[in-house]
């Protein structure tokens, strides 16, 4: 009996595979009703098994995304220029926003709690890059000869990485809370000069 159902079961995980590869979301139907059924034969087990890791870590994947983005835009905000006075209602929406995800995200995965200070770690190292770009960004577009474009990114790109602090400034409890801010910080002169425009980074 065994060499009977043995070619059956390989040709339907075998044209399971092939729609994995074709129809992802028919592929997705037909697994969960072959598992709602307990016909395991005609489970295509290996892509099963990686689907639901994937999901755990897009869950770990976002929770990180939200923290970097919590913590770029409280760099952007503590380390604005002091003469840009301007409002930035856009950065503390974001942070409010991520924040909330943040909750959502811990409270529908408590599981991940356990990796929160790994994840937060990421978090800061993609962060502190993203403002960095932010920030020299915006300071080279006040350049109006193109050619000194590489030259004064390479050199903003290394006055920021030395502004900015080594390490998170911000605990994990200070990213998460609802209504906590950073203060401002003064920056060297050769940062703090205005810039033609006087408009925001991103």
């Amino acid at each position: 009996m065994s060499s009977a159902t043995t070619p059956a079961r390989g040709v339907r995980q075998a044209t399971a595979v092939d729609l994995y590869h074709t129809d992802g979301y028919t592929w997705a139907i037909e697994q969960a009703d072959a598992l709602r059924r307990r016909d395991f034969d005609a489970v295509d087990w290996d892509n099963v098994i990686e689907e639901i890791e994937d999901l755990g870590r897009s869950e770990e994947r976002s929770l990180k995304s939200q923290y970097a983005k919590v913590i770029e835009h409280l760099l952007k905000l503590q380390y604005r220029r002091q003469w840009e006075t301007g409002p930035v209602p856009g950065w503390r929406t974001s942070v409010n926003n991520a924040r909330r995800e943040i909750e959502k995200v811990l409270l529908e995965n408590p599981g991940l709690g356990g990796k929160s200070d790994e994840v937060f770690a990421t978090a800061w190292r993609h962060a502190k890059g993203d403002a960095i770009a932010a920030f020299v960004n915006h300071d080279v577009e006040a350049i109006v000869d193109e050619a000194q474009y590489p030259r004064e990114q390479k050199r903003l790109t290394r006055s920021w990485n030395e502004v900015l602090p080594a390490g998170c400034p911000y605990t994990r409890a200070q990213v998460e809370a609802a209504h906590w801010w950073p203060e401002r910080r003064g920056l060297p002169l050769t940062l703090e000069r205005p810039q033609s425009g006087g408009r925001e980074p991103d």
